[in-house]
């Protein structure tokens, strides 16, 4: 006689009071059928579950799973009943989801009814296993309380110590640091005061490791013409930023005419492969005459490489030339090693990276009694606590208005009443950036030639400088986050920084070193007097995604979260978080994050736009395209709902022709038969594959939705929830 006792268990503790087995334990005697049921009690707002059965084949077999009332009784189900191998007794994979944007099912009942037969006399033993159970949001449902224990606290402690340590180790700035803390801090569950008192030690306790800076002569240039070694010195630092380094005992340009000498240190962990460069005059207006040309005496060794314009040094080409030839992308192959490697190459014109101030325009301060309590837009948000960027952008309108000796002059309040009538300010109180280049239209309207964009996504003062060396005030975005207008260069307290001009009063935002700040910026807003172009192509994402476009011609701009993988390749595009910190708390509360992808100038031609899952819920995309002589844009808006690692994509055939617009065709990321519509026939393509794993003969890569090489509950219940999606378009 074998002896057993059938009972359910979970792994996973925290189950252990949700689902219990009816009945518990059972005496069998061979050839006897019986059922057991798996018994929910007081869950709430349970949408989808998935587990296995294990049991001793010399014991018991199993006959059949059927699907319990519980989860039915709520709405339409779909139900799996699981592979049943007698064999190893194992029944894999059993699992049910509601169907639909519908509420989870509430209370107590039963999931799944196994049969068995008892193949012996004795007390059966069967086990549950692998459980998953998710709410209608798609998250887990589990029993963890709102408190930690002593234990838990113990553990975040020493993850704490464990982050400082690594980051430490790693080098990088102090903002670096901390941010990559606080992120990890952020799926750690802590009381509140003990949260802030963990993130000012954090805070305080890392010291930044910052690379030496490299002494002239500049050696990462060999001697090419008139320079013996490089005159620009681009430094790209432990955060991907452009530091620029310039050596004034060098000639200027090393043809003697109009062609400059660069080197790149790369002083990151990451080796780099590309960086895009942007100047104020037409430095990509390549004209024959490169670091190989016969006219230039010396060449460098190796002469000539790759680059067919004969500007690039070894393994250095260039590409995503924009139109007005004052952007492009310079590419490394092989890339350039971390922590210390080199490259080389020439650009077009005499480039300044060293000049005295701009003579700043009058201030305005958006806490101006004059138009400080106006609303943003429709929002209930005030020009004085998150009017920054308009304040900025009304200084800068005003800045080339007198530079063209034109009397016209504005104001927040102004900017702000045009821009509201426009449907230029979100919901939220942001000026989202795809409304951007209706302030170069209001300048226009007014007289004055001021061009908005393109935007930077991060820190390079390669392109700073040449702007301030142009007198083309930029942008910057810095500390919590807020936006100040850049001067010129300085120097505060023996360091070497930007001069602003602070709209809001923040402790020392007359320049860029201050604690708020710490000497950095993470983006950047280009304003000149050229002429750029008009049309343009912009995408703002409502989270939880994250966005990556493919342009016609291959190139990428965005950010993969399943990779990793972060690119800035189509011409002047750019990919950034937009969102303002409050300036009457100099911190929160926040504005709505907006997910911003910027093609301004784009081409015409067919774009792809994948749109990648990092939370569960709803998402809007809104795709605005301007024409090529400035009327007021488009916007068409996608809805949908994503869970992690789930891709959707979007094609946009673009035209900039007045008129012509853009065609979108959305496709729902759970439509896996590719017809337009999420349906049944692709809930049993889901069904047929079900329990499937990356390289078994019945896995289909379509099915699984959050690409984890596995086909389950989780990509069941998200097509599920995704049923009667259509490729709509409003």
């Amino acid at each position: 006689m074998s002896l057993g006792v059938l009972l359910l268990s979970t792994g996973y503790p925290a189950f252990a009071d949700l689902i219990t087995p009816v009945p518990a334990s059972i005496q069998v005697t061979s050839g006897q059928h019986f059922s057991i049921d798996a018994v929910v009690s007081n869950i709430q707002d349970l949408y989808a579950f998935q587990f296995d059965w294990s049991f001793d084949p010399t014991v018991v077999q199993s006959v059949s799973v059927s699907e319990g009332a519980f989860l039915r009784s709520t709405g339409p189900t779909v139900f799996i009943n699981g592979l049943i191998d007698n064999n190893v007794g194992k029944i894999s994979g059993t699992a049910g989801t509601l169907i639909g944007a519908t509420a989870g099912a509430t209370g107590s009942g039963v999931l799944a009814s196994g049969v068995f037969v008892a193949v012996s006399d004795g007390v059966a033993v069967v086990n549950l296993s692998n459980l998953i159970l998710l709410n209608s949001n798609l998250d887990p449902i589990s029993q963890t309380s709102s408190a930690p224990e002593p234990a838990t606290l113990f553990v975040c402690l020493v993850a704490i110590a464990f982050f400082v340590f690594r980051f430490f180790q790693t080098g990088g700035s102090t903002r670096t640091h901390v941010s990559r803390i606080i992120k990890n801090f952020a799926n750690i569950t802590l009381p509140g005061p003990l949260s802030i008192v963990i993130s000012f030690l954090a805070f305080t306790c890392i010291v930044s490791a910052q690379s030496p800076t490299p002494s002239t002569p500049y050696k990462q240039c060999p001697a090419i013409g008139l320079d013996t070694s490089c005159r620009i010195l681009i430094l790209i630092d432990q955060n991907g930023s452009l530091r620029v380094l310039t050596d004034t005992n060098v000639s200027d340009t090393y043809d003697g005419s109009d062609d400059t000498l660069i080197g790149v240190l790369n002083l990151s962990s990451k080796p780099v492969s590309a960086i895009p460069l942007h100047g104020a005059d037409t430095i990509f207006a390549f004209d024959g005459d490169g670091i190989c040309d016969s006219s230039i005496n010396p060449n460098p060794p190796g002469c000539p490489f790759t680059d067919p314009n004969g500007y690039g040094g070894p393994g250095v080409t260039f590409s995503s030339i924009s139109d007005d030839q004052t952007s492009g992308v310079v590419n490394f192959n092989p890339a350039i090693p971390p922590n210390g490697g080199t490259a080389y190459f020439g650009l077009e014109l005499a480039i300044q990276t060293q000049c005295a101030a701009i003579t700043a325009p009058t201030r305005l301060t958006q806490d101006d009694p004059r138009w400080g309590s106006q609303h943003l837009g429709t929002s209930k948000l005030t020009i004085a606590e998150y009017g920054c960027a308009l304040t900025d952008f009304a200084m800068g309108i005003n800045y080339f208005a007198e530079k063209q000796g034109l009397s016209f002059r504005t104001d927040p309040g102004k900017l702000n009443s045009y821009l509201t009538a426009k449907n230029g300010i979100d919901k939220s109180g942001n000026i989202p950036l795809s409304k951007v280049p209706l302030i170069t239209k209001y300048a226009r309207n007014n007289g004055v030639t001021m061009y908005t964009g393109p935007l930077i996504d991060h820190r390079d003062d390669f392109t700073l400088d040449q702007y301030l060396c142009h007198g083309y005030p930029p942008m910057l975005l810095v500390g919590t986050p807020h936006w100040v207008l850049a001067t010129g260069q300085a120097t505060s307290n023996g360091v070497l920084t930007y001069s602003d001009i602070d709209p809001d009063s923040w402790p020392g935002g007359d320049t860029l070193n201050n604690p708020n700040w710490n000497n950095t910026y993470r983006a950047m807003f280009l304003l000149s007097d050229l002429v750029g172009p008009l049309q343009g192509l912009y995408v703002v994402g409502h989270s939880p995604i994250e966005i990556v476009m493919t342009a016609p011609d291959g190139s990428q701009t965005g950010y993969n979260p399943l990779t990793d993988t972060r690119s800035n390749s189509i011409s002047s595009s750019a990919y950034i978080d937009n969102q303002l910190a409050s300036d009457a708390t100099h911190g929160a509360p926040l504005t709505d994050l907006l997910k911003e992808l910027t093609v301004p100038g784009a081409a015409d031609g067919k774009y792809t736009i994948q749109i990648f899952g990092t939370g569960n819920g709803p998402y809007d995309i809104d795709v605005t395209y301007y024409d090529n002589i400035g009327n007021d844009p488009q916007t068409k808006t996608i809805s949908g709902i994503t869970a992690p690692g789930v891709v959707s994509n979007i094609s946009v055939q673009y035209s900039s022709a007045p008129g012509a617009g853009a065609t979108l065709t959305a496709t729902c990321a759970a439509d896996i038969n590719g017809d337009g519509t999420v349906d049944g026939a692709d809930l049993s393509l889901i069904q047929a594959a079900f329990g499937a794993t990356l390289g078994s003969s019945r896995y289909n890569a379509a099915a699984d939705l959050n690409h984890d090489g596995t086909i389950n509950i989780l990509d069941l219940a998200y097509a599920s929830k995704q049923i009667g999606c259509t490729t709509t378009v409003k």
